[in-house]
């Protein structure tokens, strides 16, 4: 949030005191995907002294963690979902901006095609998923639904920002959410008090839909989309969630380290109809 409240509503329209997330951020903002010997290049001749290898990394991963761009395929672009975020912004603002080009992400186009995507941790994987969502969102038909099934809505918890953002953008695209959640824990209820009625519809399962718990879906506009996270990862966000009665139950040094570990995921979207529809018909009868 300190990326989203200050830096790039205020620092960054100060030109001569950029630091380098946010010339990574303006370079961005003219290339759809750029690799960091691009970057590296394109933004080395405007900074005072040379920047280590290191400090490039550790801006782009404060860039990626803060949902502010996303990678793929050794390219870094601009998170559409933080774009728009920041497009509403700017307009309220009466600044003059421009989109990027093009989205980053190229979206399957034929029956039963399907793209898989990898990431080392859930925060990667969640801003990657945001940007996905955002990116159908921007060519669907207005109001339009989306149908999801998440076993626990962890997702306030482990990425407020992130979640803010998306949410403000399918708003702007007036996409509503009709979703199922496949616990009526505490922490599950506590989270949902951030839904939107106005864009999210939602309902709390005393059980699982799914006995997976790995496995999270979303169907979208012809896209299927799975989201499958580590078993062990997946048995630790149920243990959290089941054993937990109250807000003073949580250790917040322990929820960071919970969902800052390495822990591989991926996210699979498929253009398959038969199957979105089937998983729509699921999810509609609760509504």
């Amino acid at each position: 949030s300190i990326y989203l409240n200050f830096k790039f509503k205020n620092s960054m329209l100060c030109a001569k005191n950029q630091t380098i997330d946010e010339r990574i951020v303006f370079t961005l903002s003219a290339k759809s995907q750029i690799s960091l010997n691009e970057l590296v290049e394109e933004i080395t001749p405007s900074m005072n002294g040379e920047i280590s290898l290191q400090a490039w990394y550790k801006a782009l991963k404060r860039l990626m963690k803060d949902g502010v761009i996303i990678k793929q395929n050794k390219k870094y672009a601009l998170n559409i979902s933080w774009f728009v975020h920041m497009r509403q912004w700017v307009e309220k603002s009466k600044v003059f901006t421009t989109a990027p080009r093009e989205m980053a992400v190229v979206l399957p186009t034929k029956e039963k095609q399907k793209i898989k995507f990898s990431f080392s941790d859930i925060l990667l994987m969640n801003s990657f998923w945001a940007h996905v969502l955002v990116t159908i969102a921007a060519q669907s038909p207005k109001d339009s639904n989306l149908y999801a099934y998440n076993p626990h809505f962890w997702f306030y918890l482990a990425h407020s920002a992130v979640e803010k953002q998306y949410n403000q953008s399918m708003k702007v695209f007036t996409i509503h959410t009709r979703m199922i959640i496949g616990s009526n824990s505490f922490l599950d209820a506590w989270n949902a008090q951030f839904f939107d009625p106005r864009i999210i519809t939602h309902w709390l399962s005393p059980k699982p839909l799914y006995t997976d718990g790995r496995y999270y879906y979303n169907y979208f506009d012809r896209y299927m989309i799975e989201v499958k996270l580590e078993q062990c990862m997946a048995d630790a966000i149920e243990h959290l969630f089941k054993s937990t009665t109250a807000l003073s139950d949580i250790s917040p040094s322990e929820l960071i380290t919970l969902f800052q570990q390495r822990s591989p995921c991926t996210i699979t979207l498929y253009y398959n109809v038969p199957k979105g529809e089937r998983f729509k018909k699921r999810i509609k009868k609760y509504f």
